[in-house]
């Protein structure tokens, strides 16, 4: 017997061992992978920011170009405006003379703004001076991009005055890559792949303005079909954005996109993914097993954590527990001296006039309804956390249900002066426990009529829709925070409104209400009524078939 245990402790370690040493290999593994994600969106967000910025400086050096050639163009619209006011193109001579000098400065202008070409035209678009190939159809003052071949040029187009009749002055300027040296900056620290495009749509084609990249790398076309454009033309065109997608290379890559406000045109700037992260490769395997190390103490550190946890929740379990007891009891206790002094008085015959013994009967029956809904909200809770409870959907007249259960409820509503209206459908029939349903209105009722004011109007309404029959009841009352509009289906929770106003309740009927109609296969939820308190709802699985 000794040999064989000895053998069985000698086989048993080395087994041991190796499952150790399996589950640090697991955890190096999964703690590699995950730093690696990390590190991965980490190098993205960077480079996010980083594209971010500097296409936000392009876009802006753009605006600042155009806005200084719009200023020129301004300049020389009132100039032009002077000259034809003081020679005014009704002689031949006056048009020969407008042309001279009109022309000397359109030259003049052009070498200083880094003009291609200009003209003076007057108010039917007739050329006053200038060379041929005037725009046609020019008439207002702005901004127009002109395709001219693979390159492109902006039209600043200016008025000399507001009247229709007035001369507009219009200057042609290219736009070259080199006119926008920050666009695409270069240093040593520069990413390789780096490329900036200015782009804009015609039609079903993707137009590049401008584009300038590594000079190894072959310039994206410059005019394509959108379906055939790169994907970060096309995320471009929706919306100012960073993020992944497919470059102008054919590959992976990184991209930000902002919006020239001048021209209305996005401009973007983007790098190749597999370049950006290839520091990251190199650290990897020095990480993995850091990372491994990391990965387990933080696994033992969480399986603390969920034991204190539990420890915690079963804490908070038996105060809220205790805080239900004590509650049920108080709320227990009221109908219950009520119904017993009324009960002894009528004993001792201390109520001799009809209308005391009448009153004192109708508290005796409104007691006993909140009794019953108390008692029904406790044995439901009970039954539906023991699983024990047993619903039947059958087809069920809504509209008579909702009709009964306001009857029912008529003397607690009484109590407070609140006015509760029927607004339900007609033949509207769901497949739902009868008894489950009636139970639901009776809570959302009572829930109404406790957290609501007095002389309020309560509205139950029902309607089909989609299939379901929706069920709702609205109040007049504070409502409910959209951040508890989630908690307060779960049991023992009571809103910030019922804590403000100390208002008594166990916490349990919004509880009842979620469970029983969920296990009629509906749902529920709350949201701010048109009267400006909440509405409740619940929705029930409609019947479609009449043979059901």
């Amino acid at each position: 017997m000794r040999v064989t245990a000895g053998v069985r402790s000698t086989r048993g370690g080395p087994s041991r061992g190796r499952w150790y040493v399996l589950g640090f290999a697991l955890f190096v593994l999964a703690g590699s992978q995950l730093g690696f994600s990390y590190y991965r969106r980490l190098a993205a967000a960077q480079a996010f920011s980083g594209l971010g910025t500097g296409v936000a400086v392009g876009a802006s050096e753009i605006d600042s170009w155009v806005q200084v050639h719009q200023v020129a163009a301004s300049v020389l619209a009132r100039v032009a405006a002077s000259e034809i006011t003081a020679h005014p193109p009704t002689t031949a001579a006056n048009r020969a003379l407008l042309a001279e000098r009109l022309g000397a400065l359109l030259d003049s202008t052009a070498v200083q703004a880094g003009y291609a070409v200009g003209w003076v035209l007057d108010g039917a678009g007739a050329v006053i001076a200038g060379p041929p190939g005037a725009p046609t159809g020019a008439r207002a003052s702005g901004v127009t991009l002109v395709r001219q071949g693979d390159d492109a040029a902006l039209d600043f187009a200016m008025a000399a005055g507001s009247s229709p009749s007035s001369p507009l002055v219009v200057l042609r300027a290219p736009l070259r890559v080199k006119s926008f040296a920050r666009i695409n900056p270069r240093s040593v620290s520069a990413p390789r792949s780096a490329r900036t495009s200015l782009i804009t749509r015609v039609g079903d084609s993707i137009v590049v303005v401008l584009t300038q990249g590594p000079e190894d790398a072959p310039a994206p076309r410059r005019s394509m079909l959108a379906s055939q454009a790169p994907e970060v033309y096309r995320r471009a065109l929706a919306r100012d954005a960073a993020g992944e997608a497919g470059g102008t290379s054919g590959r992976t890559a990184f991209y930000a996109s902002h919006t020239v406000k001048a021209l209305g045109l996005p401009l973007i700037r983007e790098i190749a993914a597999d370049e950006s992260l290839a520091s990251l490769r190199l650290n990897m395997v020095v990480l993995a097993v850091l990372v491994g190390l990391i990965l387990a103490l933080a696994i033992a550190v969480a399986d603390q954590r969920v034991r204190a946890s539990r420890l915690r929740r079963e804490h908070e379990l038996t105060e809220l527990r205790s805080n239900f007891v004590s509650s049920v009891s108080h709320e227990l206790r009221t109908p219950l001296a009520q119904i017993r002094m009324f009960a002894e008085l009528m004993r001792k015959g201390s109520l001799r006039d009809k209308d005391d013994l009448d009153r004192g009967l109708r508290v005796i029956e409104k007691e006993s309804r909140r009794l019953g809904i108390m008692v029904d909200n406790i044995l439901n809770f009970t039954r539906l956390r023991r699983e024990e409870a047993s619903v039947s959907p059958v087809p069920t007249d809504v509209s008579d249900a909702i009709a009964h259960v306001i009857e029912a409820f008529a003397p607690l509503a009484a109590e407070r002066g609140v006015t509760v209206r029927n607004e339900g459908g007609e033949e509207l029939v769901a497949l739902v426990d009868s008894q489950a349903l009636r139970q639901v209105l009776v809570n959302f009722l009572e829930n109404a009529t406790r957290y609501g004011p007095s002389q309020q109007q309560i509205v139950v309404g029902a309607d089909e829709h989609n299939g379901e029959v929706v069920v709702w009841v609205d109040d007049q009352g504070p409502g409910v925070p959209v951040a508890e509009r989630q908690l307060i289906w779960e049991p023992f929770v009571r809103g910030e409104t019922g804590r403000r106003t100390d208002s008594t309740g166990s916490g349990i009927g919004l509880s009842v209400v979620h469970d029983l109609v969920k296990r009629n296969g509906g749902s529920v939820s709350v949201e701010s009524s048109p009267s400006g308190g909440a509405r409740f709802i619940a929705r029930f699985p409609a019947l479609t078939d009449p043979l059901q």
